[in-house]
């Protein structure tokens, strides 16, 4: 099996293994796999040859057959950006949203918004 191969040109990293990642400005991004691709919010950091991006933004396949992106779909292009990028000396973060946290802040939250009700209607009452 032959060694993955990657080429850097400009805003393009290209593989051996048939895909391509092309950074778009600061922010945003399009992977490429033969005559689909996807569109990926990512965005440039201040750091040195850093970038984040969103793994939750991988989601629709564009090209002749459009179709949602599958969860294994979305692991390999993750695994593959990742790859690319650090092949060509970049600091790529994913982001993943944590759920738990989301949940715990929607309930505080719906709590916090219970409790001033029940004020509203406590003084609205007397």
């Amino acid at each position: 099996m032959a060694q993955e191969r990657f080429t850097e040109n400009g805003n393009v990293i290209e593989s051996s293994e048939g895909f391509s990642v092309r950074t778009l400005g600061r922010t945003g991004m399009r992977y490429q796999e033969g005559d689909r691709s996807v569109w990926i919010n990512s965005e440039v950091l201040a750091a040195p040859s850093g970038i984040v991006m969103n793994r939750d933004s991988i989601k629709y396949w564009e090209g002749p057959d459009p179709d949602k992106v599958s969860d294994a779909d979305r692991d390999r292009i993750t695994d593959n950006i990742k790859r690319a990028f650090e092949a060509c000396g970049y600091d790529l973060q994913v982001h993943v949203p944590d759920y738990e946290w989301i949940a715990w802040y929607r309930e505080r939250k719906h709590a916090a918004e219970q409790r001033h009700r029940a004020r509203e209607q406590g003084s609205s009452g007397s």
